[in-house]
């Protein structure tokens, strides 16, 4: 699953890779900027950074030739070259290992092996992807899973206080991604309550483990997606969909919803 973290200026979220779909097929600049949302960055092995702006970027290989570049011709002896500073771990014919000074890499050598230690051990795993959102003080981001809404007798349609206009927000949002996945060939198996974040205002789905591959050969949605949306809006509520289909009856939700359930039609009008 998916799992969220934030350093003093940006929020994380870690995420399993998947096997059939490449992440920036699904999540790239056009999925983000129809929210509205600008400085999204994905992280992954095989490509550093998508999307790059102004913001330089930390490479993990850096050469004695961009040091010598920066910091000017090595100059022998050094304060580097002299003290024993510079350690190198090494391995033994009997397997143990131990860490030597290494006189002839110099101020270069150390430079480079502690910079790649540290900027490789900041990349993501072969496993994970990882998606970056600048913080926004004013709209913190947070899971559907833990929002909380104040009960109302009036306009709470299930014990959890949802209510008409923001169950409708959130359908709409979660509409407008699986049109956006069918148009690109996949679809969600699976939409999580712990993976749909509330980002500036919008609800979106960031999970990649849980999309699929939409079978060319079929008409219609998948059944899995029918399903995933029913469980989703069930989990949502915490009660049966059928029991808040009866309070919003005749309303632009519960034609959506019944569509979905009798005809396996997504079709917001």
């Amino acid at each position: 699953m998916v799992k969220l973290t934030s350093t003093d200026s940006v929020y994380r979220f870690i995420m399993e890779k998947n096997k059939k779909i490449k992440i920036h097929d699904v999540y790239n600049r056009i999925f983000f900027s129809t929210f509205g949302l600008d400085g999204v960055r994905i992280y992954n092995k095989e490509n550093t950074l998508q999307d790059r702006d102004e913001t330089t970027d930390i490479d993990a290989n850096v050469s004695d030739k961009k040091l010598e570049d920066t910091f000017g011709k090595e100059r022998s002896p050094s304060g580097y070259s002299d003290l024993p500073l510079y350690k190198k771990p090494v391995k033994h014919a009997d397997g143990s290992i131990t860490e030597e000074t290494d006189d002839k890499s110099g101020i270069y050598g150390f430079l480079n092996d502690y910079i790649s230690k540290y900027t490789k051990s900041n990349q993501p795993t072969g496993d994970h992807v990882t998606i970056t959102i600048p913080i926004d003080v004013n709209n913190p981001i947070i899971s559907l899973n833990d929002i909380t809404i104040e009960k109302s007798n009036y306009s709470s349609l299930s014990k959890t206080g949802m209510t008409y206009t923001i169950l409708e927000k959130i359908i709409r949002d979660i509409h407008l991604q699986i049109e956006y996945m069918s148009s690109i060939g996949v679809y969600y198996n699976e939409i999580p309550l712990e993976t749909t974040f509330l980002i500036n205002g919008r609800y979106i789905i960031l999970s990649i483990e849980t999309i699929d591959l939409l079978n060319k050969s079929e008409q219609g949605s998948p059944t899995e997606l029918k399903d995933a949306f029913l469980k989703f809006l069930q989990k949502l509520l915490q009660d049966d969909v059928k029991n808040v289909l009866e309070k919003i009856q005749y309303t632009e939700l519960y034609y959506y919803i019944k569509r979905v359930q009798d005809e396996n039609v997504f079709l917001l009008l």
